[in-house]
């Protein structure tokens, strides 16, 4: 598979086991629990800076 795509040996091994699962659950429970906070009226622009000033969370 390496010599089809082209990785090298060293970059497979480091990202083959990678979980970004739980990382993107936590985001998602963030903007969910926010917007639950804020009666479902914050959008995308007021969710991210509620996030970067009450919980110091950067989220793009």
């Amino acid at each position: 598979m390496l010599e089809i795509t082209g990785l090298k040996r060293s970059y497979w091994d480091r990202y083959k086991n990678y979980d970004s699962s739980k990382k993107d659950k936590k985001a998602i429970n963030d903007i969910a629990k926010v917007y639950e906070e804020n009666l479902k009226q914050f959008r995308y622009r007021r969710i991210t800076k509620y996030l970067n000033e009450y919980y110091d969370i950067k989220y793009n």
